[in-house]
């Protein structure tokens, strides 16, 4: 349903995979790995919205995470630089939770979080039925939501 709707709303074909499920050797193809790459560079902004307000060390961990995840979704495959950008964001993640509980926007940052997170298990599950161009901005959602909540929580 989801590639019947991005090709008519969006004129958006699906890609056909080679045969190991791969695109080229990356996990998505490279126009959709190009999208989800300039989606990073929003935490280009928060990480220094965050060192502004107050929150050094998590600012400066967003900062770093764009760096990180620049150099995986420049080449998105099966290496080190995945295992690398999953932990860089699960610990920034958990940090961000963690120090959002004394906030007073704790809630609202939860909840954007958690839409997030739901949003990376629609995507997740997109992808693993060959619906990338939908997998793909499910993913972006996730990005927004967490640079999106980052913002509200330096700010409160």
């Amino acid at each position: 349903m989801s590639t019947i709707l991005m090709k008519y709303f969006f004129g958006l074909e699906e890609p056909v995979c080679d045969k190991d499920g791969l695109y080229n050797g990356c996990i998505v193809p490279r126009e959709q790995a190009a999208i989800l790459y300039w989606m990073t560079w929003l935490g280009a902004i928060t990480g220094p919205i965050g060192i502004w307000n107050g929150y050094t060390w998590l600012g400066t961990g967003t900062s770093i995470g764009v760096i990180v995840a620049q150099g995986y979704w420049s080449n998105p495959t099966y290496s080190w630089r995945r295992t690398l950008d999953i932990a860089c964001v699960q610990v920034l993640l958990w940090a961000h939770i963690w120090v959002s509980l004394s906030s007073s926007q704790a809630v609202l940052y939860n909840l954007i979080i958690a839409f997030g997170g739901v949003s990376y298990v629609v995507g997740w599950m997109f992808t693993r039925r060959g619906q990338s161009w939908a997998g793909t901005f499910a993913h972006c959602i996730v990005h927004l939501c967490g640079q999106g909540g980052a913002i509200i929580l330096y700010l409160s």
